[in-house]
């Protein structure tokens, strides 16, 4: 039986591996969590200059209690006409160039009419009111690093920059499968003794949350032939991606599959619960990680170990939400020889626990807002304790 190694030295192991080489380049509306494979800088000052921050009157702030003359009338996208001067205003809109001579905006609800083209002010705050010219952004400062994992509000600050593709890494290729004689797809049915195929679904969904859209290839009976013809035509995947028939059982066929057509085993077996038994292995530069069978074990492998080396392939590293909060009870844990990843709610910033069964309990995830860390060793965590939780 192989060793169990340690989960950092199993993490360490996967984000050895060597990055993708092709990028590609993609409009910015198809960029969504796509990995930046360029360094994006901004091109102008942001704001490029200098405008009013609020519909009002541009003024010298010298004159804020004189009636004043309104000269000219400046809407958003229109450069000033006239210069500001001793006794004169503009009435400006929201984003509108400042007109030169002027250094302070009256809001419009703080003025009020004096006859034609006259304003006197009702109330003047010290505030100017302006958003001055590279107050967020100086020119060629950075935008967004490469490696950054593009979501919704980038896109705004790269079309900002007046880009309209972005370089981006070319996703792997994915090709995934279950495995298990007892294995049934949902829709069709089953006997006795025969189970659901929940895993699949469960990776295909974590996968494209990923960005990345994986090939299916169907459920594998437990059998040799079958397992080493499917890895044979995964060869022009990047990852082959599999559940069940990696541990050590007689029907557990993936291990000696792959040692047969002559993978590299980096690891079977990492000292972690749940899913001790996952296997990672290369041949030519593709690889394959098996997931233990049982979905809960599934389901947190893949977010432990298949999401860093998918945003490795891609050169970056994975970005997960952990947060260390107090434990809101007592966790009782039976003796902690694994790290150990449990199911867990949050509710005013402090963690309890969930009705968990172990590894085939999948529906102890249904509220679960994130997944307790508990270190090797440890068998209990008392109420107002430190834990980290990852959220999912």
């Amino acid at each position: 039986m192989d060793e169990l190694i340690p989960f950092q030295k199993a993490l360490s192991i996967i984000n050895g591996i060597s990055a993708l080489p092709h990028t590609e380049k993609v409009p910015i509306e198809e960029s969504l969590l796509r990995i930046l494979a360029e360094n994006i800088t901004t091109p102008t000052n942001v704001p490029e200059f200098d405008h009013s921050a609020m519909d009002g009157y541009a003024c010298r702030a010298s004159d804020s209690n004189q009636r004043l003359e309104v000269i000219e009338e400046i809407p958003a996208g229109k450069d000033p006409q006239k210069k500001i001067t001793e006794g004169t205003c503009s009435r400006i809109m929201t984003g509108a160039k400042i007109p030169t001579g002027a250094d302070k905006i009256i809001m419009q609800e703080n003025v009020e009419s004096a006859g034609s083209n006259h304003i006197v002010i009702r109330e003047n705050s010290s505030r100017r009111h302006i958003r001055y010219a590279g107050e967020d952004l100086q020119k060629g400062e950075m935008l967004l690093p490469k490696g950054t994992v593009l979501r919704p509000w980038h896109m705004a600050m790269i079309a900002s920059a007046g880009k309209k593709t972005v370089e981006v890494a070319k996703k792997p290729k994915v090709i995934i499968a279950a495995t298990g004689s007892e294995l049934m797809e949902p829709g069709k049915s089953k006997s006795d003794g025969q189970i659901f195929n929940s895993n699949s679904y469960q990776m295909l969904a974590q996968l494209r949350a990923t960005g990345i859209d994986a090939e299916y290839g169907g459920i594998l009976k437990d059998e040799m032939d079958a397992v080493k013809k499917f890895l044979k035509n995964s060869m022009d995947a990047e990852l082959t991606l599999l559940s069940g028939g990696v541990s050590v059982g007689d029907y557990d066929f993936i291990p000696d599959a792959l040692h047969e057509m002559g993978y590299t085993i980096h690891f079977h077996g990492v000292n972690v619960k749940p899913g001790k038994r996952t296997i990672f292995a290369e041949k030519s530069g593709k690889y394959v990680l098996g997931l233990p069978g049982k979905p809960v074990s599934s389901f947190v492998q893949f977010e432990l170990m298949s999401k860093p080396l998918l945003y490795k392939l891609m050169n970056t590293q994975v970005q997960t939400n952990t947060l260390t909060l107090q434990a809101g009870e007592d966790f009782r844990l039976k003796p902690a020889t694994r790290f150990t990843v449990i199911p867990v709610v949050i509710e005013q910033g402090r963690v309890f626990k969930i009705n968990y069964h172990g590894s085939s309990h999948i529906h102890a995830y249904a509220n679960a807002r994130g997944m307790a860390m508990i270190p090797e060793g440890t068998d209990k965590i008392e109420k107002n304790d430190r834990i980290d939780v990852r959220l999912i």
